[in-house]
């Protein structure tokens, strides 16, 4: 899976914290790296629409954004690339924030280690593909499910915890003479 290079778009503003990551990823052991590196977040988002990228290493207190701020508007540009959040020690809960709004992992500027960031690259990709695939397959099966349910003769309801109708099939369109938009969202009373 990483046979390839890696390729990681850093976002540091900080010369010496971006010097840090960059021969980390010279060191690494267990993969290859191919970095992008901006000190700003609007460049950085630029690049994002030309390139496509693996990763990104994104701090979250840039001079042009900071805070959560930073993060969603870089997911919003790249919402399928795994994002891993780089972080001074007194931004631990921001840190936390950031991994329940959708950032893979987060690291510790200053205590980064070769081993270490690699391995959480990695990680984050492979997590990021496990979702994708996880994704693509609940599509499918529910595609396949709607596909089923809708070609049966008998008249098919699927009904919230407030029963309220979220899904018909064709029989129940027929059996009513109403389309499904008109059906869904009613109360099955």
């Amino acid at each position: 899976m990483f046979n390839k290079i890696i390729k990681t778009l850093l976002v540091e503003d900080n010369p010496g914290d971006a010097r840090l990551v960059k021969e980390a990823l010279i060191d690494a052991q267990d993969a290859q790296f191919e970095l992008t590196h901006f000190d700003r977040l609007r460049p950085a988002l630029e690049e994002l629409k030309k390139t496509n990228f693996d990763i990104i290493l994104l701090d979250l207190s840039l001079p042009d954004e900071t805070g959560l701020k930073t993060l969603y508007r870089t997911h919003s540009e790249a919402p399928n690339i795994p994002i891993v959040v780089l972080t001074g020690l007194s931004d631990h809960e921001l840190a936390l924030k950031a991994l329940q709004e959708g950032a893979q992992d987060y690291l510790v500027k200053g205590q980064v280690e070769s081993d270490l960031l690699s391995r959480s690259i990695r990680y984050a990709i492979e997590r990021a593909q496990i979702l994708e695939a996880r994704k693509e397959s609940e599509e499918k099966y529910r595609s396949l499910t709607d596909d089923v349910l809708d070609s049966s003769m008998v008249g098919i309801f699927i009904l919230d915890a407030d029963n309220k109708v979220v899904w018909v099939n064709k029989s129940v369109e027929m059996y009513f003479g109403l389309p499904r938009e008109q059906i869904i969202g009613k109360d099955k009373k």
